[in-house]
């Protein structure tokens, strides 16, 4: 029993050599591709909603995914962007303006910062498992900066 326990572990060793030096050993995160993960917040009851919410003072590209698990349930989702500069402030979209729709899919998308060169936003997604049925799951929101 020892000797086969050792031919193993020296098998599984020479195996591991070579996927190590070809570079495999990691697998690309898509978390990193969208950047850093500045908010997240999940539901599991129904009908609860996941909002994710950050202010930031320093950001760049600010992009947003909604999920569900199990995949492809539906979500009523929606999205809000305030940036002030000094004393004006802005929204996006405008009060009054935001629409929810329902979608079958993971959401992505990226804010469009309605003023230039803000001091602080405040960034916001929400999503809800939605349709006429109580369906059972789970809902993610999250929130990226990619600097």
């Amino acid at each position: 029993m020892r000797k086969k326990l050792a031919i193993t572990a020296a098998a599984v060793a020479l195996l591991a050599v070579p996927a190590a030096s070809m570079g495999g050993s990691e697998a690309p995160r898509l978390d990193r591709a969208k950047g850093q993960l500045v908010a997240k917040d999940s539901a599991k009851q129904h009908p609860a909603a996941a909002v994710a919410r950050v202010k930031l003072q320093e950001f760049g590209t600010v992009s947003y995914a909604i999920s569900t698990k199990p995949e492809h349930l539906p979500v009523e989702w929606a999205f809000m962007v305030r940036c002030q500069k000094g004393w004006l402030f802005d929204y996006y979209p405008g009060p009054g303006d935001v629409h929810t729709t329902t979608k079958k899919a993971t959401i992505r998308g990226t804010y469009t910062i309605p003023l230039a060169d803000p001091d602080v936003c405040d960034f916001q997604v929400a999503g809800q498992i939605g349709g006429e049925h109580e369906v059972r799951g789970k809902v993610i929101a999250k929130i990226y900066d990619k600097g």
